[in-house]
């Protein structure tokens, strides 16, 4: 998707941006409030996580607490509209799939994602995706005081052209809050992400002695045995074609990550420190709110 933002000015961007966000609030502003009750935690849901003396564990329970869920947003001349949904992850950003607004008749021009632990500024990482994709808007649905809220973005020029303007404090982006105490924590087990077919192909694409390993270990052969050599180049044309073969996942059957802590903020706390973020986001970037 090119947009030619290298061209534009902001007055330019600013106009064009309002003028989306309206269209889409009229258009699909409903459906985006809908997904954002659905899938953002109420504050008691909040509370009732903070409340809880032991970690979470349970994959369906981490999602349904942690999990981001997005889509993109699409254009068909002046009609706007909603692409296919993902399935909640623990982070979304760049993993919405922009194809499906092509496959549904239109062109991709923003995303929409869930913040649903409260909250809907986005993340240095939600920013950047937006501009490496050009995006013409950004949309956060998320929680803020037991307010649910939809409010989307869009990068200056400067921003656009140079990237974000970091803290120079400790690398930070966003200034941080030490004089606005957490509501409460929860802790979870975080997996390590599966790897990619690309990430095994660099690993050991060309390592004939592990995959040979793999394969005889899978199929319980000896590394002499005729079918092996055959066996080898259909593991690495597998992993060429995308897809990651079934002998890679022989002997790694167990989950690898560790436990980790999210600090949690409700009402007045969560306010704060959104009104905070937005007065200081609004140097690099232009916003509206849907709802």
């Amino acid at each position: 998707m090119k947009t030619g933002y290298q061209n534009k000015r902001d007055g330019e961007i600013k106009e064009e941006f309002n003028a989306l966000c309206d269209a889409i609030r009229r258009q699909v502003g409903d459906e985006l409030r809908q997904l954002t009750e659905r899938y953002v935690l109420s504050e008691e849901e909040m509370k009732k996580a903070i409340s809880s003396d032991e970690p979470m564990y349970d994959d369906y329970e981490i999602r349904r607490y942690l999990g981001e869920v997005g889509c993109p947003i699409c254009r068909d001349g002046d009609r706007i509209f909603l692409g296919e949904l993902s399935h909640p992850e623990t982070g979304a950003g760049c993993r919405i799939k922009e194809g499906s607004c092509q496959r549904m008749g239109g062109t991709y021009i923003g995303s929409f994602h869930t913040h649903p632990i409260g909250g809907n500024t986005p993340s240095v990482a939600d920013i950047e995706c937006g501009i490496r994709r050009e995006e013409e808007i950004m949309c956060i649905g998320g929680n803020v005081g037991d307010e649910y809220k939809v409010t989307c973005y869009t990068p200056r020029a400067i921003v656009r052209k140079r990237g974000l303007i970091y803290n120079p404090m400790g690398g930070r982006y966003y200034p941080q809050e030490d004089d606005i105490p957490a509501t409460g924590e929860i802790e979870f087990f975080r997996e390590t992400p599966p790897p990619t077919a690309e990430d095994v192909l660099d690993a050991i694409g060309n390592n004939d002695e592990e995959i040979v390993m793999l394969i005889t270990m899978y199929h319980g052969l000896d590394e002499d045995d005729p079918d092996v050599e055959e066996l080898v180049e259909d593991f690495r044309n597998t992993l060429k074609d995308g897809e990651i073969p079934d002998e890679y996942w022989a002997g790694r059957q167990e989950v690898e990550g560790e436990f980790d802590t999210l600090e949690l903020y409700t009402g007045d706390s969560l306010r704060e420190i959104e009104k905070r973020r937005r007065a200081f986001l609004q140097r690099d970037v232009y916003l509206c709110d849907l709802i």
